[in-house]
């Protein structure tokens, strides 16, 4: 993955225990994630129906506030685009793939996985969106999320891993 400008400023920036708890939160997050996906691929070869399902830690983005104000955010402050402030973080793109492409708010009723994060949590989901029996085209849909899903995943997971943390943080 080529990482962007603006991530490598963000680490810089940031403090390096950062990394850690952002490399732990998302490995866990893509464990959970192929668990699910095992699940569903094991259920669907048996025949058995899919249920939408949530794996939840307690593990949110080190970044954000309590309050979700992004104004003074790391994150709103480095992007080059001003113009919108509020949830920077949801456009960067990590490994292609923003937050706003797998996130639970932004797919509702979009049948496959999603991803959720706040300041204290952080989780994978399965949605099946009440649909019992999964066409093809159903199918593929939700072999696309779950690969936009472990993309984003692992594009945080690679973020996290560079030596640069914390070389411009300033307390």
């Amino acid at each position: 993955m080529a990482i962007t400008k603006v991530l490598i400023k963000i680490a810089k920036k940031s403090p390096k225990e950062y990394a850690a708890k952002i490399l732990k939160r998302n490995e866990e997050l893509l464990k959970l994630l192929e668990e699910l996906k095992s699940e569903y691929d094991e259920n669907m070869e048996e025949g058995v129906p899919v249920y939408s399902n949530t794996h939840r830690i307690e593990k949110g983005c080190p970044h954000c506030n309590i309050s979700y104000i992004c104004k003074g955010c790391i994150w709103s402050e480095n992007r080059s685009d001003k113009t919108s402030p509020h949830s920077s973080c949801c456009a960067v793109k990590f490994n292609g793939v923003n937050y706003n492409d797998v996130e639970h708010g932004y797919r509702t009723n979009v049948l496959g996985f999603s991803i959720g994060y706040a300041y204290c949590w952080a989780s994978v989901e399965f949605d099946d969106n009440c649909v019992t029996d999964f066409s093809e085209a159903d199918q593929e849909k939700i072999q696309t999320t779950y690969e936009k899903c472990k993309k984003f995943l692992e594009g945080h997971i690679e973020w996290a891993k560079l030596d640069c943390w914390g070389e411009e943080f300033e307390c």
